[in-house]
C-alpha cells in the first residue's frame, strides 16, 4: 500500500509520524510518500526525516500510483474567508488507484470539500484534524475519542477508509477509538469550525475574566485553580493569554462567522485584551526608564513571524505595534528586542527601534515580556534576573523596587495598573510585602 501526504507543515509532518509509527509497531508493508511544493522544506526533509517518509519530493511527476492521499497542505484565505481554489488541481497531479481514495484533514469551509469533489473524479472524504501546536500532535492523531467522517455525494463507500486510515491508525475497524461517526461532508466542516469556534471564545472568556480579576486586586492565578477544579468548567483552553491567536481558532471563528456581526464582536474581545496588556506593559516600562535609561523591552516565545499565514491577525503582533504607536504618540523612545527563531515583520518606527536578540543578550535591567514564562525561568536562567510581566503576574518586581530606592518613580497620582500603590497609605503600608514582589 502507498500512501501519499499533500503539504508536510506541521500537520503534515504529524500525519507522516503518526503512519510511521504504526506502521512499524504493527509491522506492516506501507509505503509513505510526502509531497511539498516548498523545495527548501523537501530538501531539508530528505535530510532528516528520512526514515519517517520513504520518498519526499517537490515533483509531482515522481510519484507512481497511491493508494491514500492525505491533503494536509494549509487552505489559503482572505481576512475572514477560508478558500479552496486550486486544490483540486493539486489533487489531478497524481495518480490514484482504482480503489483509492483522497482524505482532506484541512480545514474547509461549509461546502468546500463538496465544491473540490465537483472538480476531480477521484473519491474525496473529509476527516478534519484537531491538532494542538507542539510536541503533542502525534498523540492527537493517535489517541482521538472521535473520528469524523465527511461524505460528498459522490463518495458513498467507506471501505477504502478504513483501510488506509481506520485500520492502519485506530486498529482493525477503529477499535481503539470510541466512536466513528460518518455525516456529509458539510456536517463535519461545520463541526470543526463550531468546536474550534468554543475553543476561541473559551479562552477569551478567560482572558477576561484575568483582566477583571487584576483590575478588582485578586489574584488571577488563585481564581484559575479554584475554578477549574469544578468538573463543569475543567482545565481547558484556560491559560492566560495576551490575546487568543494562533493558526486555527480565530481563522475558523471568523470563517463559521463571516456573514455574522458575531465575528467582528470575537475580534473586538480579543483585542480588548491585547489592549488592556499592552498598556500595563508600556506603563512598567516607562517606569523602569526613569532607573534603568538602557532598558529594554523584551518580547520571548510571541507567536508571529514574517510571511506566516497566522500573522495578520496576531494578538501579540497587535499588542507590540500598539506600545509602538503609543511610544510615537508620546514621543518617548522605546528600545524592542525579541526573541524568535524567525523574522519578525515588525520595523523600527520614529520612536522606536527594533532588534532581534538571543536568550544570552537579556540584561538585568530589561523587562521581559511572555506568555510562556516556564521557558523563561529555567535552571540556566536563575542566575539571570530581570522584571518579567506575564499575563497573570509580574515576577521580580524587587530588582525595580530596590532601583527605585522606595521611591514611587511613575505619575499614577495614588493608584497605579502598574505599581500597586494605593490611595490609602495606612492600607498600602499594611501590604504583605511578598504580593509587592509579585506584582
Amino acid at each position: 500500500m502507498k500512501i501519499l501526504i499533500i503539504g508536510l507543515g506541521s500537520v503534515g509532518i504529524a500525519y507522516a509520524k503518526a503512519y510511521r509509527h504504526k506502521i512499524d509497531e504493527l509491522g506492516l508493508n506501507v509505503v509513505i510518500h510526502g509531497y511539498d511544493t516548498n523545495e527548501d522544506l523537501v530538501k531539508n526533509l530528505s535530510l532528516t526525516h528520512d526514515h519517517i517518509l520513504d520518498h519526499v519530493s517537490s515533483d509531482p511527476e515522481s510519484f507512481n500510483e497511491v493508494d491514500c492521499m492525505l491533503y494536509c497542505a494549509m487552505t489559503p484565505m482572505t481576512s475572514d474567508r477560508i478558500l479552496v481554489n486550486g486544490i483540486s488541481e493539486v489533487i489531478n497531479k497524481f495518480t490514484l488507484s482504482e480503489d483509492g481514495v483522497v482524505i482532506m484533514n484541512s480545514t474547509m469551509p461549509i461546502g468546500g470539500t463538496e465544491q473540490i469533489q465537483a472538480e476531480t473524479d477521484k473519491p474525496l472524504v473529509y476527516i478534519p484534524e484537531f491538532l494542538r501546536e507542539g510536541k503533542t500532535a502525534v498523540e492527537d492523531i493517535l489517541f482521538q475519542n472521535t473520528i469524523f467522517i465527511g461524505r460528498t455525494g459522490k463518495n458513498k463507500r467507506l471501505s477504502n477508509v478504513h483501510t488506509c486510515y481506520i485500520d492502519i491508525l485506530y486498529g482493525k475497524n477503529g477499535e481503539n477509538v470510541k466512536c466513528i461517526t460518518p455525516l456529509s461532508s458539510d456536517e463535519v466542516e461545520f463541526v470543526k469550525l463550531m468546536k474550534n469556534a468554543y475553543k476561541a471564545k473559551r479562552a477569551i472568556f478567560f482572558n477576561d475574566m484575568n483582566t477583571i480579576a487584576i483590575d478588582k486586586g485578586v489574584d488571577p492565578t488563585v481564581i484559575k485553580i479554584v475554578c477549574e477544579s469544578d468538573d463543569f468548567i475543567g482545565n481547558t483552553y484556560n491559560t492566560p493569554s495576551f490575546g487568543v491567536g494562533g493558526p486555527c481558532l480565530m481563522k475558523d471563528s471568523r470563517e463559521l462567522f463571516s456573514k455574522d456581526s458575531h465575528a467582528i464582536l470575537l475580534d473586538s474581545d480579543n483585542r480588548r485584551t491585547s489592549l488592556f496588556h499592552a498598556e500595563r506593559i508600556y506603563n512598567l516600562y516607562r517606569r523602569m526608564q526613569n532607573v534603568f535609561p538602557d532598558c529594554r523591552l523584551v518580547f520571548n516565545g510571541l507567536g508571529f513571524k514574517k510571511d506566516h499565514s497566522s500573522t495578520t491577525n496576531s494578538s501579540s503582533l497587535f499588542m507590540l505595534l500598539s506600545i509602538q504607536s503609543v511610544s510615537d504618540n508620546d514621543k518617548q523612545h522605546t528600545n524592542i528586542g525579541y526573541i524568535h527563531d524567525n523574522e519578525v515583520i515588525i520595523g523600527n518606527s520614529e520612536h522606536t527601534s527594533v532588534e532581534r536578540i538571543v536568550y544570552d543578550d537579556i540584561k538585568d535591567t530589561d523587562l521581559v515580556v511572555t506568555e510562556f514564562i516556564h521557558k523563561v525561568f529555567t535552571p540556566n536562567f536563575m542566575v539571570n534576573k530581570f522584571v518579567c510581566y506575564s499575563p497573570d503576574k509580574i515576577y521580580n518586581m524587587d530588582i525595580l523596587e530596590k532601583a527605585e530606592g522606595g521611591n514611587k518613580m511613575c505619575n499614577c497620582e495614588g493608584t497605579c495598573d502598574v505599581c500597586g500603590c494605593e490611595t490609602d497609605e495606612e492600607e498600602n503600608a499594611d501590604r504583605d510585602e511578598s504580593e509587592v514582589k509579585e506584582g
